[in-house]
């Protein structure tokens, strides 16, 4: 029988612990937000358990995997599904490589489920479950175009017919202006500027087949109001024709020629930076993994040592009973002698004397642990 653990987002504290169960973890991709510290006093409530946490956890994957984990993610605790994206391209950011993230929602999902070589790969004989998109999937600039469920396509956008992307010359009402369009096919941009002049205006762009829209404020071009274009493409997207309405509600034939050698390279078209790798760009490292994840944590659980506990009252739970003005001698975690002025050197004659830390405990009581012996078990609906 195989098991996979839906796992809490914190076991990279415990990376090497989870690793040593074997056991696959299906890890939440609900990242915690920045706390809001503007206020002095509200940055008091802000442990610093939870900031460590806030820093780590998009680290966590890269964390578990670097120690030997099996991982999947899954949506189950965000708010919105779409949010998955933008979790999933921060743990990548923060080293995760994308092969291993992708992985992490298809083929080990499939593994885990029992179903390689049907879902989660594309290959001959997987049912043919297919997302279409316009560049990588975990680039922020990706549209998603198809969604294919056992062979059914489901048309979320249309790409354009042609490419739009250069600079027109929009001849409209015996004015020229320029017209710039750039963008992705799928989430293309369009600004309107005077021939010479700086300042542009957005425009909204919309094609569908053959025919397209295009509307902008006419203001900063003696046309106060909107403007309202609609036309259709000729000639692989380089000229355009049709009729628009103006502000005033006048009608008006309108047309558009791209200029020669103005075409945007498909390498330019992106925001700046996005064409950076999409594998650790976090250039800050991320603090330690402190043990325990607080306040009081280290990077390194200490080492045993030897400690002797002076002039405590000891409760002993034994025979003797409780005694007063007692020592305790612990040695490699565990108790070596109870009594009254204990020389810690009788006890390791014969053997390298380790270095001692005696603690004087005076006024205070020292009792063994307690056993909180109870069980869970039907004890609630």
């Amino acid at each position: 029988m195989r098991f996979a653990v839906h796992a809490s987002g914190t076991e990279y504290a415990r990376a090497d612990a989870a690793a040593a169960m074997g056991m696959p973890l299906v890890l939440p991709l609900d990242l915690p937000e920045a706390y809001d510290v503007e206020d002095p006093f509200d940055a008091l409530e802000v442990s610093l358990a939870d900031l460590k946490h806030w820093e780590l956890a998009p680290h966590g994957p890269r964390i578990l995997v670097e120690a030997g984990c099996t991982i999947a993610f899954t949506a189950d605790g965000l708010k919105k599904p779409e949010a998955l994206w933008a979790a999933l391209r921060r743990v990548v950011r923060c080293g995760l490589d994308t092969a291993t993230a992708l992985a992490a929602l298809t083929t080990v999902p499939a593994q885990l489920m029992g179903l390689e070589g049907t879902v989660g790969t594309l290959e001959p004989g997987a049912r043919a479950n297919l997302l279409v998109t316009t560049g990588h999937l975990l680039d922020p600039e990706n549209t998603l175009l198809e969604n294919w469920v056992d062979g059914q396509p489901f048309i979320l956008k249309h790409l354009p017919e042609a490419d739009l992307t250069g600079v027109y010359d929009l001849n409209l009402r015996a004015a020229i202006l320029k017209l710039n369009v750039s963008g992705d096919p799928a989430k293309l941009k369009a600004t309107v500027t005077k021939a010479g002049d700086s300042t542009h205006t957005k425009a909204d762009l919309e094609l569908r087949g053959p025919v397209l829209t295009l509307t902008f404020d006419g203001t900063d071009f003696g046309l106060h109001g909107t403007v309202r274009l609609n036309g259709v493409v000729h000639r692989e997207g380089a000229i355009w024709d049709g009729q628009g309405q103006l502000p005033d509600g006048e009608w008006t034939a309108w047309s558009a020629v791209r200029q020669v050698d103005e075409r945007i390279p498909a390498t330019d078209r992106r925001k700046p930076g996005s064409g950076e790798r999409l594998d650790s760009l976090f250039a800050a490292p991320p603090g330690a993994v402190w043990y325990p994840l607080g306040a009081y944590g280290a990077p390194d659980v200490p080492a045993p040592n030897t400690l002797v506990f002076r002039h405590a009252t000891v409760w002993t739970n034994g025979p003797d009973g409780t005694l007063r003005d007692a020592d305790v001698l612990v040695h490699e975690g565990r108790i070596t002698a109870v009594g009254r002025g204990l020389d810690p050197a009788l006890f390791f004659t014969g053997k390298k004397r380790p270095a001692v830390t005696e603690i004087d405990a005076t006024g205070r009581h020292l009792t063994c642990g307690i056993i909180d012996e109870h069980s869970h078990i039907a004890i609630s609906r």
